[in-house]
């Protein structure tokens, strides 16, 4: 099956911008971000494939020749105008529809699969629909391949791929999940816009994937400013504690390559840790800098503070998350310039001293617009309860975190999309 990304905008907004009748170039897409016409949200490029294909469609489109796209062109300036009206990020292009479902005042509209876009308009929960914007200049289309990892099945696999691409069953999958049929006697959803679609050239070499994912990373996208909340209780003792040292030290590391290249800190980064046992210590600052050396040595000075670390004594975590947001919050209301602002919190979930659950919810709700919309991303580390983080995530708009259901590497890589 197949699912084009594109951008949806609300109704209102595109017809605004004229982009209800006439399509736009990609062009005219960043020009309207960068003069604040419209604001809109997307995955993380790292971490989720809409971003990456939109990305890379939109350097495709501004290239002097997208069939040849070199590293010049993965360093257009209109990159950075696109960006510009970037107001919502994501780890996945799930929880981007589900946020956007849950406030749709935080942006005009989301780039997305046109599946996942025109599911929210079936879903009746829109104040108003999105239109769906196909830029001139073409977009990619995501596919869903099935592949064959046991040769000793192949006459299973090649059963089942029958079965997936006859006519009845495409049919069957278009109109329950708005994705396009590959087999072309099968019937699209009537949903779907029937138009031919223009396709943009995907590149052929990792090498400029890297390469576009690098300069987005440092140089494009709206930089971070968070909180790493650290639980150094007694109860952390041991493989908890081994593990929360490992995860910050994979952060600040130097790796080039795999998921920790994507995931350590970058530049013009903003990061804050908060140790805490009994009650939160002072915060640390560690701003990132804006050149390789001097994010290298912020990363370095990280490793530093984190490697000595020991566990010991009670656990405050709603006080901690509490001077967290706090700190956020005071930071957010005089910035500047654009960030993204989220509190990461590592803990086996235990708290016994400070706030209680109900303070922190009494206190949170009492906030104003300068602490709501700073998500929290609990970590659960050990057996400890998962329900009480889970409550901390869906209050303030984040997500829990499990490292035992996937690899740490794996787990902050798919956080890191998030700021």
């Amino acid at each position: 099956m197949l699912s084009p990304v594109l951008l949806g905008l609300k109704a209102s907004k595109a017809h605004a911008l004229g982009w209800d009748t006439a399509e736009p170039t990609w062009k005219e897409i960043a020009d309207a971000a960068r003069d604040g016409k419209f604001t809109f949200g997307m995955t993380n490029p790292t971490s989720s494939n809409t971003g990456l294909t939109a990305t890379i469609g939109l350097a495709a489109a501004l290239a002097k020749n997208p069939d040849a796209l070199t590293e010049a062109d993965l360093k257009n300036p209109r990159l950075s105008d696109f960006f510009k009206g970037q107001r919502l990020t994501s780890g996945s292009s799930g929880w981007l529809a589900e946020v956007y479902e849950r406030d749709q005042s935080k942006v005009d509209g989301i780039i997305n699969y046109e599946s996942v876009l025109l599911s929210l308009n079936a879903s009746g929960k829109l104040s108003e629909p999105l239109t769906l914007v196909y830029p001139k200049e073409g977009i990619i289309t995501a596919d869903y391949p099935l592949m064959l990892l046991n040769g000793a099945r192949r006459g299973d696999y090649d059963r089942l791929v029958a079965y997936l691409r006859s006519t009845g069953f495409q049919t069957r999958m278009s109109a329950q999940t708005l994705r396009r049929p590959v087999n072309s006697d099968a019937l699209m959803a009537s949903a779907i816009p029937k138009r031919t679609l223009i396709e943009l050239p995907f590149p052929g070499q990792a090498s400029l994937i890297s390469a576009l994912l690098d300069n987005f990373l440092s140089d494009v996208r709206i930089p971070g400013s968070s909180r790493y909340v650290l639980d150094l209780s007694g109860s952390m003792r041991g493989e908890r504690v081994a593990g929360l040292k490992q995860s910050m030290l994979m952060l600040a590391s130097s790796a080039t390559i795999g998921s920790e290249r994507y995931a350590r800190f970058q530049n013009r980064e903003e990061v804050g840790i908060i140790t805490f046992s009994t009650e939160p210590a002072p915060t640390l600052l560690f701003p990132m800098g804006s050149t390789p050396e001097q994010n290298a040595k912020a990363r370095t000075a990280i490793a530093r503070f984190i490697d000595p670390l020991s566990a010991g004594g009670n656990t405050a975590i709603y006080s901690s998350i509490q001077r967290a947001l706090v700190e956020l919050g005071q930071e957010r209301s005089r910035e500047t310039e654009k960030r993204y602002f989220t509190v990461v919190l590592m803990t086996d979930g235990e708290n016994n001293r400070g706030l209680t659950q109900a303070d922190f919810e009494e206190w949170y709700k009492s906030q104003g617009d300068s602490v709501h919309g700073i998500p929290v991303f609990p970590i659960l580390f050990g057996e400890g309860s998962p329900e009480e983080l889970r409550a901390i995530a869906d209050l303030t708009g984040g997500r829990l975190f499990d490292p035992r259901s996937n690899t740490l590497a794996a787990v902050f890589k798919e956080i890191r999309g998030y700021q």
